[in-house]
């Protein structure tokens, strides 16, 4: 598994739930790169396999993490986005 197929996964997973593409784009990079952060700070930043990431982005999904790089999804979920998607 590459790393793509988790950052995908997300982005499908946001689509899926009615999120406008732009929104559902910035939500599942920020998402992955947080839980990318969780990760490296629980193990390392070297040697970090991508399924490594599944348990830490449920986490930052479900605000169960502190925010280790300042951001939090504001109302990302509410399907209105910069695209004129609904």
């Amino acid at each position: 598994m590459c790393i793509r197929d988790r950052l995908s996964g997300v982005l499908g997973a946001f689509l899926g739930m009615g999120m406008a593409r732009l929104t559902a784009m910035e939500a599942a990079v920020c998402v992955h790169a947080e839980a990318g952060e969780l990760e490296a700070l629980d193990h390392g930043e070297w040697g970090m396999a991508a399924g490594e990431l599944c348990d830490s982005i449920r986490a930052v999904i479900n605000g169960r993490s502190a925010p280790v790089g300042g951001w939090r999804l504001a109302s990302s979920f509410s399907g209105e986005g910069d695209d004129g998607e609904a």
